[in-house]
């Protein structure tokens, strides 16, 4: 009798194998100062603000010719490829001190994504929660994930980032 049940459950996995869940969406950033939204390009997981509490500015990017862009609209989540269901890595950029840093992103399915940043290979590490909104009226990201694909020039799989350094 205990063979059955073993079947079962082989043919469940088989038949049902598990899925990503989907991190395209408006995030609300821990603090709640910003909305990031995401979306999947070519399989590469991109994010741009798209909300803000207060307008900024990139002011401490390091390379003083983009330290006055605007940070709405700015690329932050950098192509990130999967690398196993419902986590990524690859870079994310910090607007608020100018750095880039290796990261990964994992959805906690359905509202939640943990966002990990690493120094040093990976010896320092800190990270955060962000949580799935509705998105602002207005917002840069209100456009279809397609549409933000394009607008980084990312639907092609070019890793294209915006002048960011």
């Amino acid at each position: 009798m205990r063979q059955i049940p073993l079947t079962l459950a082989v043919l469940a996995v088989v038949a049902f194998p598990a899925h990503a869940a989907d991190p395209a969406g408006e995030w609300r950033v821990e603090g709640g100062k910003a909305h990031i939204r995401t979306a999947l390009c070519d399989g590469r997981l991109w994010g741009v603000v798209s909300w803000e509490h207060a307008p900024g500015t990139d002011a401490r990017n390091p390379d003083p010719a983009l330290r006055r862009r605007a940070t709405l609209g700015l690329p932050i989540v950098l192509g990130m490829t999967p690398v196993q269901p419902d986590r990524w890595q690859g870079a994310i950029y910090n607007a608020e001190n100018g750095k880039t840093y290796q990261a990964t992103i994992t959805l906690n399915p359905p509202d939640r994504l943990d966002v990990e940043g690493c120094v040093l290979s990976g010896w320092v590490c800190s990270g955060e929660s962000w949580h799935r909104v509705v998105p602002a009226p207005g917002s840069a990201g209100s456009a279809p994930g397609t549409d933000l694909c394009l607008r980084l020039g990312a639907g092609a799989g070019l890793p294209h980032q915006s002048g960011l350094k």
